[in-house]
């Protein structure tokens, strides 16, 4: 803790737990494992990317690349007032997800998100439209008719896949370049581990002292207890908890306040 130049307390951080290199690479984790890690996830994206694509892509489209795809989807936002809604309720929903208080970065980060999303599913809808009317003709003009429902199945499918992968890039990049969205990619990195807390030693004399304890890996397996601690529980895999830094001492007058601060809360 340092004073300022006006008076004002102000905190200096010593100690990281994990290091921050660590912490940046486990964040980079979320790229690969997030779709693992959070499979429930693509339940969300799945019936997203068949809604989005159904409302941006006409059932009838024939193009032979991405680029063909773009006066279809400005042609179906300028008549279709669903599309239209869809698309805003999108950009909408994704822009007040971000996690920024400054509304520049809300609204240029959370559009290019929301925007990313829509542009898979119309490129995944698209294409799956184009190889499945492709496919059906071979059996017969009759069969053009089951086009609609297989094509929002497999972009459905698709989505489930795609949609959590631009999610997990979306979260990472933001964490190791702008340092936001920590809570989220912290969440979704699924681990129970790296714990920490503080052990609080009042003696006698009133000095309290601060013990950071910090454990790497918990334990996932326990067995009874054989010692004579008051556990009844012994763990049989993780890491020991181990000291951050070292113990921070609060003498008698101080340390007196925090106890007290500490029983009141």
């Amino acid at each position: 803790m340092l004073e300022g130049d006006e008076g004002e307390t102000r905190f200096l951080c010593r100690k990281k737990f994990p290091s921050r290199w660590h912490s940046w690479w486990l964040a980079w984790t979320n790229l690969f494992l997030f779709p693992i890690r959070n499979w429930p996830f693509g339940f969300a994206t799945a019936p997203a990317y068949a809604v989005t694509a159904s409302a941006l892509i006409t059932p009838d489209i024939q193009v032979s690349s991405a680029a063909d795809l773009l006066p279809q989807v400005v042609q179906r936002l300028s008549w279709e007032p669903f599309s239209l809604f869809w698309v805003v309720a999108v950009a909408t929903g994704v822009v007040f997800f971000t996690d920024t208080s400054k509304l520049w970065y809300r609204w240029t980060a959370g559009l290019i998100h929301a925007f990313s999303h829509i542009a898979a599913a119309v490129l995944l809808g698209g294409a799956i439209v184009t190889m499945l009317r492709a496919w059906l003709v071979e059996f017969g003009p009759e069969w053009l008719a089951w086009q609609p429902p297989l094509a929002a199945l497999a972009t459905a499918v698709a989505g489930y896949i795609v949609g959590p992968l631009v999610l997990a890039l979306y979260l990472t990049l933001p964490l190791n370049v702008f340092r936001y969205h920590r809570d989220d990619a912290s969440s979704a990195l699924r681990s129970p581990h790296y714990k920490n807390f503080l052990r609080l030693c009042i003696a006698p004399t009133g000095d309290l002292t601060i013990y950071p304890v910090g454990i790497r890996r918990v334990a996932s397996k326990f067995g009874p207890s054989t010692g004579s601690t008051p556990s009844r529980l012994k763990p049989l895999n993780g890491t020991r908890p181990f000291l951050i830094e070292d113990p921070i001492v609060i003498p008698t007058q101080q340390g007196a306040c925090c106890s007290q601060a500490a029983r009141q809360a």
